[in-house]
């Protein structure tokens, strides 16, 4: 409820809070960060997580070497 809240009062957008909260209850609700890693993994990547404000997933693939 919070981040899309925030999101609309930055954007003034109700159609990107909406957009954000879809995608937010997808994320949380449907794909486990071990998923999300695992798939990087196995496409050949390094994968790394970085949570920002307790909340916030960041995924980051690199192309091994």
């Amino acid at each position: 409820r919070i981040a899309p809240a925030i999101i609309r009062m930055r954007t003034g957008s109700q159609r990107t809070a909406d957009l954000f909260r879809y995608y937010w209850e997808t994320t949380r609700d449907c794909i486990r960060p071990e998923v999300i890693l695992d798939a990087l993994r196995e496409s050949g990547f390094e994968a790394g997580r970085r949570i920002e404000l307790g909340i916030f997933s960041e995924y980051v693939g690199r192309v091994k070497h």
